[in-house]
């Protein structure tokens, strides 16, 4: 996952990378995460040269965001409806 993020931010400008679904969860994996890519960024001169280091964060409503969004866009179509 580590390795997937910094290929990710080797291309695209991002700020922060946010984990949610059920691998948010488990604060073991988000820790080995966080772990393995300050490991990848120290040790590689090409990605510390090139990269900089962005926080890798848990999502705010964890493995309930999906249920969040569903209601939102329930009350979306609600209110289109109600116009």
């Amino acid at each position: 996952m580590a390795a997937l993020i910094l290929n990710i931010q080797s291309i695209l400008d991002i700020q922060r990378v946010i984990i949610s679904g059920g691998i948010s969860n488990q604060p073991l994996v988000l820790t080995t995460i966080q772990q393995a890519y300050r490991k990848i960024f120290t040790t590689v001169p090409l990605i510390r040269n090139q990269l900089t280091p962005v926080p890798i964060l848990e999502a705010h409503f964890q493995n309930n965001a999906n249920l969040y969004g569903a209601v939102y866009n329930l009350l979306l179509q609600e209110d289109l409806q109600n116009s």
